[in-house]
């Protein structure tokens, strides 16, 4: 069975000893070991999950496509930005 991007994120922060903060709107990590993620050379990292006002704000992107907001959809790519931020971990100060 498929995990969903949700679970794999908590899966691997925990195999990796990461604090993570999920909510509705964020998605926190907090770095407990002696590294830095490389997206932004710190500790941390923060995503904001796109509510449709912001979405819709962003007419370079979406309001040329028709595309119609979708929190799902913005959720998981989300994710993905964070999943995808693990993996530039590199040792580092705390």
């Amino acid at each position: 069975m498929k995990q969903s991007l949700e679970q794999q994120l908590i899966d691997k922060c925990k195999e990796l000893e990461i604090e993570l903060n999920i909510s509705e709107d964020e998605i926190w990590m907090d770095l407990t070991t002696n590294h830095v993620f490389g997206t932004n050379g710190e500790n941390w990292e923060h995503c904001i999950v796109p509510d449709e006002h912001d979405w819709h704000s962003d007419q370079r992107i979406n309001g040329k496509t028709g595309k119609r907001y979708n929190y799902k959809t913005e959720y998981n790519a989300t994710i993905k930005i964070m999943l995808d931020a693990i993996n530039t971990l590199q040792e580092g100060e705390r």
